[in-house]
């Protein structure tokens, strides 16, 4: 626990490939639960909508505030 927030504990380590899958990139948005989740750098935004509801798509050069 660090500031009062649990911080998870990966007992596997991670191979970077620049890529997750969407099963591995869905179990750490689960682990981390964000309060907001704004994808970039993906050509599937509608893909993090249908999965968790607490995300914001922003349009290019749009700011979250």
């Amino acid at each position: 626990e660090e500031g009062g927030k649990i911080k998870p504990k990966f007992s596997e380590g991670f191979h970077a490939s620049g890529h997750a899958s969407k099963k591995d990139l869905k179990w750490a948005i689960e682990t981390i639960d964000p309060d907001t989740i704004i994808p970039v750098h993906t050509d599937n935004q509608e893909w993090f909508r249908e999965n968790f509801e607490n995300t914001v798509l922003l349009k290019r050069g749009q700011r979250y505030p």
